[in-house]
């Protein structure tokens, strides 16, 4: 084969490398063929170090376009194997994988950076345009050191762990983002870079949603937390939907929010008395209402009632001021009956005794039904009323004795 056979079958096979890894790229059911674009990526670089390089004929362009190359090969070998170990969480050849490909991809920008100069200028604005992507993996492989670290610690459940990594991750993701958009490269890379950020920004709220879990198991605070954490899951959701929307072509993100979506109905489904309070503070959000509905919807109406009569002020001033005017009529006409019978007037006293706690019982009730008070300390007052109550009724019948 001569020289320009040799490039040629380079060329193609890492066409073909790059084709096998968009298929594994896209969806996780597809992870084996990682390791075919893997060894496509090392048959391309092997034919550069073994036949192009020794090749004593190659001119000088060549050869350093041809070595920056064969480097930038062995940076998606060992890339395709880091997908290939990370997503099938042997975690620490994944590190291996990426702390090479890292090494990989500076060596290609270092031989661009030393020769630029003494090339031919169509092979410099050929080197040039690599240059800017391969920056780009430069930067992305950052995030990959620290990934397996990340999900591994999500897997052994050492959330905090986590998230310290996932933040740093999400900061070299930013910085990715950022520099594609300012570079102007190729759409794919945008949108990739899009969803990878928004996906980051979901796995911290997912991290910060294990602590929260972790507490509430182990009961470290005595106030409840469920309500913190059903945020980071709808914070998670939303992430999940706008990384999916950013980047469709990525399975993960979908199943994601599946993933998400049922931790969220697992929560209200056990915390159903809080319904009212996880509406109202996180402003009827409509990923929580479709999930309610779907879990109890009876329950989500009433809630929905309760909610609309809190926010209509005129509503509940004539509902609540009508009972009350009910109430006080009935009263009335009552006690002005009752003073004209013949009953005896210790029984009227009883009457206008328990008055007072007829109204505090029926308050209590109100107030519970509103959610405004709280059940331990509707039943200390209702102890505390049927003693008074108890009180009244041996102090009357102690009078009536006497006489």
């Amino acid at each position: 084969m001569t020289l320009n056979d040799y490039i040629e079958k380079g060329n193609e096979l890492y066409d073909k490398a790059l084709k096998t890894k968009d298929v594994a790229r896209i969806s996780d059911n597809n992870i084996s063929s990682f390791q075919q674009a893997a060894d496509y990526y090392k048959q391309a670089a092997d034919i550069i170090f073994n036949h192009v390089l020794t090749d004593t004929s190659v001119d000088l362009d060549t050869k350093i376009q041809s070595s920056a190359l064969a480097h930038y090969y062995k940076f998606e070998e060992n890339d395709c194997l880091y997908a290939y170990n990370y997503k099938n969480n042997i975690f620490p050849t994944a590190i291996i994988c990426a702390n090479n490909a890292k090494q990989e991809i500076e060596r290609a920008l270092n031989i661009i950076q030393t020769n630029l100069s003494s090339l031919k200028p169509a092979t410099q604005t050929f080197l040039l345009k690599m240059q800017k992507n391969w920056k780009s993996s430069s930067i992305s492989i950052k995030i990959k050191q620290l990934e397996p670290i990340a999900k591994e610690a999500m897997i052994n459940k050492d959330y905090i762990r986590a998230f310290d990594n996932y933040n740093q991750m999400l900061k070299v993701q930013k910085d990715l983002y950022e520099y594609v958009e300012r570079e102007g490269l190729e759409p794919v890379y945008v949108r990739i870079a899009k969803g990878n950020y928004i996906g980051m920004a979901a796995n911290v709220n997912q991290a910060m949603a294990g602590i929260l879990t972790s507490k509430i198991i182990n009961q470290t605070f005595s106030f409840d937390l469920s309500n913190d954490l059903l945020k980071h899951f709808l914070n998670s959701l939303d992430l999940s939907f706008n990384a999916f929307e950013a980047n469709p072509e990525w399975d993960k993100y979908r199943s994601g929010a599946e993933v998400i979506r049922t931790n969220i109905q697992t929560l209200i489904q056990n915390n159903k008395s809080n319904w009212f309070n996880y509406l109202t503070e996180n402003n009827n959000n409509q990923y929580l209402i479709n999930i309610m509905q779907q879990t109890d919807n009876n329950l989500y109406k009433r809630q929905k009632a309760k909610i609309e009569l809190e926010n209509d002020s005129l509503k509940r001033i004539i509902i609540s001021g009508g009972f009350w005017f009910g109430i006080f009529i009935g009263l009335g006409y009552f006690l002005i009956h009752l003073a004209a019978s013949d009953i005896s007037w210790y029984r009227f006293l009883a009457v206008i005794f328990f008055l007072p706690l007829f109204f505090i019982i029926v308050g209590a009730f109100a107030l519970k039904t509103t959610n405004s008070l709280k059940e331990e300390n509707f039943i200390k007052l209702m102890e505390l009323t049927l003693k008074m109550s108890f009180k009244g009724l041996n102090a009357l019948s102690d009078n009536n004795e006497k006489k």
